[in-house]
């Protein structure tokens, strides 16, 4: 079915849609707010559905076509969603008779997007199945020591000290937890004649310690 569409209070500046194509457009009136009135020639408008809220699905119920009329009796779902294209808009309407809606996985867990390609292997049998816990992926990554130097155009400027580094990403089925630590920071001031030369430093205990595992004393940051 052809659509038009024209901005909120805005019906003198009204365009058209053919199907499975898409139109740019600018808001007439860009003072005013930002909402899009669709209408269906024959029904009437389907709604004003604002573009300032991303995520945002609307479900329209609207007569079947037959031939050129417009069958009162009979009725179908049009699904109107918006969502982001960068810093551009979208107002994407679908037939949900002919296409089904996909499932937006874009706020899940990272874990769970990773659990896909692990359904895809054959499932373990009874006798070896583990109980199940909430911890689904695990990532620790150690280094015992990382530099990190920012250099500008002639000369170095910083340099970033880390010692016995750990990462440790943990995926969970509800949430995902990131924990970071190191035993010792030091941001050092590159420039010549700089009247701070240490700019950052957290230094290591006066005991040398095997392994940042089981130290106590480590400089510790979690994110879940």
């Amino acid at each position: 079915d052809v659509l038009s569409y024209y901005h909120h209070k805005c019906e003198s500046a009204e365009g058209m849609l053919q199907p499975y194509s898409s139109a740019v457009y600018t808001w007439d009136e860009p003072y005013m707010s930002h909402k899009l009135v669709i209408k269906l020639p024959g029904h009437g408008s389907l709604g004003a559905f604002p573009l300032d809220r991303v995520g945002s699905v609307h479900i329209v119920s609207v007569p079947v076509t037959s031939g050129a009329r417009l069958n009162r009796n009979v009725h179908r779902s049009l699904q109107v969603l918006v969502k982001a294209d960068g810093p551009t808009r979208v107002l994407a309407i679908s037939d949900l008779s002919v296409h089904m809606p996909r499932r937006d996985n874009s706020r899940l867990p990272l874990s769970n997007k990773l659990l896909k390609f692990a359904k895809m292997s054959k499932k373990p049998s009874k006798e070896n199945a583990q109980p199940a816990q909430d911890s689904v992926f695990l990532m620790d990554v150690q280094v015992s020591h990382l530099g990190l130097s920012i250099i500008g155009k002639s000369s170095e400027i910083l340099y970033l000290g880390m010692l016995d580094l750990q990462l440790k990403f943990e995926g969970g089925e509800k949430r995902d937890a990131i924990t970071f630590k190191t035993r010792r920071i030091q941001i050092d001031n590159m420039l010549p004649n700089a009247a701070l030369p240490v700019l950052l430093s957290i230094p290591a205990p006066l005991y040398q310690q095997e392994s940042i595992t089981s130290a106590s004393d480590a400089i510790t940051f979690k994110l879940s």
